[in-house]
């Protein structure tokens, strides 16, 4: 994909707070009361939730403060686009994951919190050859998130692609029980930036208590869990 196509989704403000504005004129019949979105049916979000995302997507791949931020974004944007990142707007996603293919055991795991996406990494055969996938699965709240609170909402992304890059990287072989680590990591590494320029922002405790856990961001990781992989672009694994 071109940085000119990934451009189509940005606003002219390089803002973080202005990162959903895209959407936001593009959905402008959409209600603007949560109590309404959440009465809608989930097919008639599934469109504005994904130029949401979207957008959010665009914005770190484009607009990131830094390249690992940048690196996670077009992860994302790559994988989206070549049908290896599945993403999934529902009230259950549980069901969800089962209606995916995934084994109840796994279904089983997924967490109901209606805040937060879940991300599952697979491998599976095709024409005897392997390959990753994700699925994604984001509750209708992702939307008023983004409409409310962007910059909580870009950090949730910013985990998402943190998965995702680890995807493209092959750490699922590679050291699977580090991917978490590393995702929270990134997003604290988002956090730090946007509470740098916006001061005022109120954020959750659980964010806030994150940002002390990696007060760094993703430079606050070991070797060997920290690692290089896309520099702007150009593909390598170490």
């Amino acid at each position: 994909m071109s940085i000119e196509e990934r451009e189509y989704f940005l606003t002219e403000s390089d803002k973080m707070i202005k990162a959903f504005k895209m959407a936001d004129d593009e959905c402008f019949l959409l209600s603007r009361d949560p109590g309404v979105i959440r009465k809608m049916s989930i097919d008639s979000l599934r469109d504005p939730a994904r130029l949401y995302l979207t957008c959010g997507i665009s914005y770190l791949a484009n607009r990131g403060h830094d390249g690992h931020i940048r690196e996670v974004g077009q992860s994302l944007w790559r994988s989206s686009k070549e049908a290896r990142m599945i993403g999934v707007l529902t009230d259950d996603k549980q069901e969800s994951a089962l209606e995916f293919g995934m084994s109840r055991n796994v279904a089983d795991s997924v967490s109901r919190d209606n805040e937060e996406a879940n991300v599952i990494l697979r491998t599976r055969n095709e024409n005897n050859q392997s390959y990753d996938y994700a699925l994604v699965l984001f509750p209708r709240n992702f939307i008023i998130q983004a409409r409310t609170r962007p910059i909580e909402t870009l950090a949730r992304i910013s985990l998402i692609g943190s998965c995702i890059r680890d995807m493209e990287n092959g750490r699922i072989r590679i050291d699977p029980e580090n991917i978490d680590t590393r995702a929270n990591a990134t997003k604290a590494h988002f956090l730090h930036e946007a509470v740098k320029k916006y001061p005022e922002v109120q954020l959750p405790v659980s964010f806030r208590e994150l940002m002390s856990d990696y007060p760094r961001g993703i430079d606050s990781l070991k070797s060997g869990v920290n690692y290089r992989g896309f520099d702007e672009g150009s593909y390598r694994v170490q």
